[in-house]
């Protein structure tokens, strides 16, 4: 007879060593051929209580989760507080930007001045008549992406992510004031968080693996390493975002993995408190991965003083959107997110004189456990199986490379795509998908800035264009 994989050999060794069963871990280990140094140098991330925990979770929810999808694009009840799509308001074209000697690969329009990077190095910026007034060369080579938050004095910084790994503070022209190298390799994801104590939070990863905490006085001097966690495989999505009691939560998804992934602060240490199961196909090997995503909430109005009014809130209201990776057509994931007061801390060890689980209770008439009462993982973060609350197709083309960028819209009351053939909105209410007619052809779009009543748009052949939400 075929014995079981590999893997689940590990898994069963694991629990046998993790409660102490040394003469049967013995025992098995020669019989599997094994040896420890298999557990030594294992980095699985999950054990075998929590494998079947998720799976016997996953099977209560399953027939109310297909019930729900046959309503997939429908207005549910989570999304009947997002606003329709603003017909009245018209994108305008307010002209192309000229000068570029390179491929635009970034924007920022948040300040006064409009600022895009090249891959040639450039960083261009221009007037507000879109005249080029200024031509720079980035010393942290490529620039990955611009970004702006609010300092704690109330102040608004611009910011710049290299391909090199560092993070660049830049002044009111676009130039580089100063430059911190957070990661070994290129940097992909920054958000910051102003705390009570006027200190600023750095969240980042890079493609060195690693999702890092930087803490940073009010002057931006020198940052101070806090914590770091380490993931599998990359990052595809990182949303930071501010709860109702004002603290922060990231979200992040990673590649080949179906589950979002909430990161919370416990004395400037990064804990994971919860997953969120993105796929009904969840334990299926067809799975997908999150190219790109954002927190929505247009009930929350932001105080003139909040020093985190870039981020997004969470609290009632609040959705979350992600783009998938399906082909030939990009799906839209609408998640509920659970009120983090509600969400208990996990713990990732077993307590002290932990009794260990009986695996098959789960199974067995004796286990007390009922359909309506599925058994409850005793460690790690808790999964959520029921808060996907609606996913529907779109007519968005893509294929195994793409990466659709999402935008909000506060001027139209809803989300602009960038995609390989065009740029597309999203009707967050209904759920509905279709092409901007925004007159650039089928073009490849590189890079999407969306900032108040602007839009650029860099797509492949190099152009870049701009417009401006005007009501009729």
């Amino acid at each position: 007879m075929e014995g079981p994989p590999g893997l689940v050999k590990v898994f069963v060794a694991q629990f046998l060593q993790k409660y102490g069963y040394e003469k049967t871990l013995g025992h098995f280990l020669n019989e599997a051929g094994l040896s420890l140094e298999v557990l030594q140098s294992c980095d699985a991330t999950e054990d075998l209580e929590t494998v079947l925990g998720e799976r016997t979770q996953y099977l209560g929810r399953q027939s109310q989760y297909e019930s729900r999808q046959l309503g997939a694009g429908l207005s549910d009840a989570a999304c009947e507080g997002l606003p329709r799509w603003n017909y009245a308001v018209q994108w305008v074209a307010a002209g192309d930007l000229q000068g570029a000697g390179g491929l635009v690969i970034s924007a920022d329009l948040s300040g006064e001045q409009t600022l895009v990077a090249t891959s040639s190095r450039e960083v261009l910026q221009y007037g507000s008549k879109l005249q080029l007034e200024e031509r720079n060369i980035s010393t942290i080579g490529c620039i990955r992406k611009f970004g702006w938050f609010a300092g704690p004095q109330g102040s608004r910084e611009r910011y710049a992510l290299g391909m090199d790994g560092s993070l660049a503070l830049l002044g009111p022209n676009g130039a580089l004031l100063r430059s911190w190298k957070l990661h070994r390799r290129m940097l992909s994801h920054v958000a910051f968080f102003v705390t009570k104590e006027r200190k600023i939070l750095c969240f980042s990863y890079g493609l060195d693996g690693y999702i890092r905490l930087h803490q940073f006085d009010e002057d931006m001097e020198d940052p101070e390493s806090m914590d770091e966690y380490k993931l599998i495989t990359n990052c595809t999505g990182f949303q930071l975002a501010q709860t109702s009691d004002d603290n922060p939560i990231l979200y992040y998804t990673r590649e080949g993995h179906t589950h979002l992934f909430a990161l919370q602060l416990h004395g400037l240490k990064m804990q994971e408190v919860y997953r969120i199961a993105l796929n009904v196909a969840q334990f299926s090997t067809h799975s997908f991965s999150v190219r790109d995503m954002l927190v929505v909430n247009f009930d929350h109005t932001y105080a003139a003083d909040d020093p985190n009014r870039h981020l997004p809130w969470l609290g009632p209201g609040s959705v979350l959107v992600a783009a998938t990776s399906h082909t030939p057509y990009m799906r839209l994931i609408f998640v509920e997110l659970p009120d983090t007061k509600d969400v208990p801390i996990s713990s990732e060890e077993p307590p002290t004189g932990a009794t260990v689980p009986n695996l098959l209770d789960s199974f067995t008439e004796n286990s007390g456990a009922t359909a309506q009462q599925p058994p409850i993982v005793t460690f790690g973060p808790k999964v959520y199986y029921d808060k996907v609350k609606r996913n529907v197709a779109t007519p968005v083309p893509q294929n195994l490379y793409s990466q659709p960028i999402l935008a909000l819209s506060k001027a139209t009351s809803g989300l602009v795509v960038g995609a390989d053939d065009g740029v597309y909105a999203v009707d967050l209410h209904l759920g509905n998908t279709w092409k901007l007619p925004l007159s650039i052809g089928n073009e490849r779009v590189k890079a999407l800035a969306l900032y108040g009543d602007n839009l650029l748009v860099s797509l492949s052949n190099k152009s870049v264009f701009t417009w401006q939400a005007q009501k009729e």
